[in-house]
């Protein structure tokens, strides 16, 4: 059987210094090194649309919403991305505010993805700074 997307991504990732690569089921864990000490967990799954297209989702832990001002200040900021953005996960208790990022998996390349992974990292990282928030899943 080949690889999944998210097995052979992973593959590439655990040649990234400082990348750590952890397997669960469909999806991976990755604590990326960013500097001065911090570091970042993003999660990655791919995802199937209803027209029958593949994503692979970035997903990183940025803050716990504790006041509808973070759900506000969220939304506003939202406004200003092009692709990905902040979303609530009410799975959790308290909610976090995540940042997300979707992209095809058709001609998805390499260095598109590392790319990605660290600009989802380092942003879900300076909120995390600025509010002392988790990145734990």
């Amino acid at each position: 059987m080949g690889l999944t997307i998210i097995q052979d991504l992973g593959r590439m990732l655990m040649h990234v210094p400082g990348a750590h690569v952890d397997f669960r089921d469909a999806e991976m864990l990755v604590t990326l090194q960013l500097g001065a000490g911090r570091q970042q967990v993003v999660k990655v799954f791919s995802l199937k649309t209803e027209t029958g297209g593949r994503f692979v989702r970035l997903q990183s832990r940025a803050v716990a919403i504790k006041s509808h001002g973070t759900v506000r200040s969220a939304l506003r900021e939202n406004c200003g991305f092009g692709i990905g953005g902040l979303a609530m996960d009410t799975s959790v208790n308290p909610p976090m505010l995540d940042v997300i990022l979707s992209l095809p998996v058709v001609d998805l390349n390499n260095d598109e993805f590392l790319s990605a992974i660290m600009s989802v990292a380092h942003y879900a990282d300076s909120i995390e700074q600025r509010s002392g928030g988790p990145d734990q899943f």
